[in-house]
């Protein structure tokens, strides 16, 4: 059942609800969803996994004494956030959620009270403005290390918007010791079906342009891959054995800093 009204067009923000059993999610979005899941039934568990993924990553950067987060194409509110996350392995974490999407602001706004946590309406494409916000300046010393997310964003943003644009402004803002903290959808092992569920997903207000892993690996220029480097999203730094499966979608985390694998 969906707490939203009803939309003429599903938004990526309510398909990936849908998907990881959310309830934040209107019946265009959950149409388009299922049509995405016949052309690639595997989509939802790459998606779950695509979520876990953001959930280690975090922990991971707040183990090294990361305290400030920027989410970048947020979402709804679902369980286990970035700020939650992190709170678990340092104090008053500080995190700027943001999403192009009024409705998506407006609910993590309501469901959100933990101190030092806000949420904004910007547009990733205008990195600047994010950066030059009340909201990020109010919370976020770029002198300090900062984690930034782009954990299932960057296929939104077509080649002409150029991704790497956007990637470098806020990675020209990062002092040493900050992380980027991304993932994309590739080709995979099943490229038609991706093809096909990238078709469904283009309904909505954002189109996915679907990547190779060479660019995607592109983005991360000028910043030193943790190991295991860029990887299926269910693989990074999983729990005992690494999980095997299609390589839907794939994630990193790099640091500010030298050249080469981090530990």
């Amino acid at each position: 059942m969906s707490s939203l009204g009803e939309s003429a067009a599903p938004t990526p923000a309510g398909i990936y609800d849908y998907m990881l059993g959310g309830r934040h999610h209107t019946a265009a979005d959950r149409e388009a969803a299922e049509q995405a899941l016949a052309a690639a039934p595997e989509a939802r568990a790459g998606i779950l996994a695509n979520r876990a993924f953001l959930q280690r990553a975090v922990r991971y950067t707040a183990e090294r004494g990361v305290r400030q987060y920027i989410d970048l194409g947020s979402g709804y509110p679902t369980a286990g956030p970035v700020h939650e996350v992190a709170a678990e392995k340092v104090t008053d974490p500080r995190v700027v959620y943001v999403d192009y999407d009024p409705a998506v602001v407006a609910l993590s706004r309501q469901v959100i009270t933990a101190p030092a946590v806000t949420a904004a309406v910007y547009d990733i494409r205008d990195p600047e403005r994010i950066i030059a916000s009340p909201e990020v300046a109010g919370l976020i010393d770029w002198s300090e290390p900062v984690a930034v997310v782009m954990v299932a964003l960057l296929h939104f943003i077509s080649d002409e918007e150029d991704p790497a644009r956007i990637v470098a402004a806020f990675r020209d803002r990062m002092a040493p010791g900050s992380f980027l903290i991304a993932s994309h959808v590739c080709f995979g092992e099943n490229p038609e079906g991706a093809q096909q569920g990238a078709g469904s997903w283009n309904r909505a207000t954002s189109r996915v342009t679907i990547r190779t892993r060479e660019e995607i690996g592109s983005f991360f220029i000028g910043l030193a891959l943790a190991s295991p480097g860029l990887v299926p999203v269910q693989q990074w730094r999983a729990d005992g054995a690494a999980p095997q499966g299609e390589a839907m979608i794939l994630g990193g985390v790099a640091r500010w800093g030298r050249d080469g694998l981090v530990r």
